[in-house]
């Protein structure tokens, strides 16, 4: 009897855990598995350590604290490029790509040009915002970018408000 629990507790935890699959990785899979694919991942700290050589450039000299903060708190960044995209394939990224809002994510930006539709979202839990997916969508060329993350809600914000055009203009 303390087997068979053990046994159904086993399988439990299996059905679970492979429920539960962040929807990205699934993305990423699908598209690995076609040809003419360049997949890159970056760990945090490479990315730390790029902001923090590029922080000698002296036109983000205003957002060093800012930019510091946010690239400490990225875990993992995951880049995908794919070209030479058939309809079938396309139409299953697509799929899958809409799907993210059923898994909790929101869409953060949509921007439509003659040929490319690139779409941003985004996964929060609690004050901190866990996932940013980009996925930018061409006739024949897909790339995905996917962001693992701790930053917090009211960094993010910051750091959208430090890009603005006519605030480097000013400075």
């Amino acid at each position: 009897m303390k087997n068979t629990i053990y046994l159904l507790a086993f399988i439990a935890t299996f059905i679970f855990s492979s429920c539960n699959r962040n929807p990205i990785n699934k993305i990423f899979d699908t598209a690995k598995k076609e040809d003419n694919v360049v997949a890159v991942t970056l760990p945090g700290w490479m990315i730390k350590k790029g902001v923090s050589m590029a922080m000698k450039n002296d036109t983000v000299v205003n957002d060093v604290t800012t930019l510091n903060t946010i690239a400490g708190a990225i875990k993992k960044v995951r880049v995908l490029v794919k070209s030479h995209s058939s309809e079938a394939f396309t139409a299953d990224m697509n799929k899958q790509v809409d799907n993210l809002s059923s898994k909790n994510f929101d869409t953060y930006a949509f921007i439509k040009s003659d040929e490319n539709k690139v779409t941003v979202y985004g996964k929060e839990d609690k004050d901190k915002l866990k996932d940013l997916f980009f996925y930018v969508n061409g006739d024949e060329n897909m790339a995905i970018l996917h962001l693992k993350t701790d930053i917090s809600i009211a960094d993010f914000q910051k750091l959208n408000l430090s890009f603005n055009k006519d605030k480097q203009k000013n400075n």
